[in-house]
């Protein structure tokens, strides 16, 4: 056969090739940006879930989200301002809830709510539902004087990222009593961030990428393509299945616990340490639908990385018993309840939350008591 046929032939083969290797990316693109496109419109739809903008509004991260989340230089992130999705009213300190003055009314005893998602409220149906007002109608009714609620949580926030809240934001307002409602979110971080990466939740680590893809202008071009950005979220998950703790972290967190008692103690405020409910620190009778929920964490490797937390609640417990602060392992106040409280892990449904509050109440009160 002569060369130029074969060649021709060659030609109309990597040609077929070539087309064929097109068509199926196209198609993997396609599919790629309906799955993300159907994914973003449920997490828009979620007001629990963040996205994270500049000031000009502009995404800083690829995850779409329901709430407005704002780049801070000292906090990476943090809740906008100014905002309602569903049972989620933002004010304009950028705190759930309703608008509060900074001088507090005469006669009401001012109490701030520090924590991540947990004491934000994640799962709460309605915005009275949420540990923060239900703590604030309890207190209310137990002691028969005037209580306000001041919830300055975060979701994804961390000990440091509230102490940097409490002491540049919070403290302006002169709470009688600081509650911090937190452990899980240091401990979870804990537990899959690389060794070279500052213990910060996984979105607000992405921040940090994208600046530094910025320097590269191939790989930003080549992540216009959903595929590419797909790949790489698929590679970032895997990295972290593997439950792997970071021993410096409860140092660091006890570090952040002693801060936040000492500036609240300088302020005049007493301070009420909340180590918050984790599932699988619950004891048996376990309701059917958390059964279900530990199974599925227990095979992603959670479960065998979930007794870490107890260092969590020694070192809070520490800490209030060496600075006299108030103390409350919160891990322990559904054991007695058969009741479904858990929505995964760590939030909890309206029953869980008025629970909590419950149990907070009480802790507060007792404080109140003490002077």
């Amino acid at each position: 056969m002569p060369k130029a046929h074969i060649s021709i032939r060659l030609s109309k083969r990597w040609f077929l090739s070539g087309a064929v290797l097109l068509v199926g990316l196209g198609a993997l693109e396609i599919g790629q940006r309906v799955s993300d496109w159907r994914k973003a419109g449920k997490r828009e739809a979620n007001p629990y879930s963040f996205r994270i903008v500049t000031r000009d509004g502009t995404p800083a991260t690829d995850k779409p989200g329901g709430l407005l989340f704002s780049l801070s230089p000292i906090l990476t992130a943090r809740t906008q301002p100014a905002q309602t999705i569903g049972p989620v009213t933002i004010n304009r300190h950028g705190f759930r809830g309703p608008e509060i003055a900074r001088a507090k009314t005469a006669g009401v005893t001012r109490v701030a709510l520090l924590g991540g998602s947990t004491a934000f409220g994640h799962g709460a149906s309605t915005a009275d539902a949420t540990v923060a007002r239900r703590l604030e109608a309890e207190l209310t009714t137990r002691t028969g004087r005037a209580h306000e609620v001041l919830n300055a949580a975060c979701i994804a926030h961390h000990s440091q990222q509230e102490l940097i809240v409490f002491a540049t934001e919070v403290v302006d307002f002169a709470p009688d009593v600081i509650v911090v409602l937190d452990g899980w979110n240091d401990f979870y971080q804990a537990g899959f961030r690389p060794r070279d990466e500052p213990l910060f939740h996984a979105l607000f680590a992405e921040v940090e990428m994208l600046v530094a893809r910025a320097q590269h202008p191939l790989r930003n071009a080549l992540r216009a393509s959903a595929l590419i950005r797909g790949i790489e979220r698929r590679r970032a998950r895997a990295a972290i299945e593997d439950f792997a703790h970071r021993p410096e972290a409860v140092p660091a967190y006890r570090r952040n616990l002693e801060q936040i008692v000492r500036l609240g103690r300088a302020n005049g405020a007493r301070v009420l340490l909340v180590v918050q409910p984790e599932l699988f620190a619950r004891a048996e009778p376990i309701p059917d639908p958390e059964r279900d929920v530990r199974a599925r964490k227990a095979a992603d490797g959670y479960g065998a990385y979930a007794p870490i937390y107890a260092q969590y609640v020694t070192a809070a417990r520490e800490v209030a018993a060496a600075r006299s602060a108030g103390f409350l392992d919160a891990t322990t106040i559904f054991d007695r309840c058969d009741d479904w409280v858990f929505t995964d892990w760590v939030h909890l449904n309206d029953r869980g939350n008025a629970l909590l509050a419950t149990a907070i109440a009480e802790a507060v009160v007792a404080l109140e008591d003490r002077r």
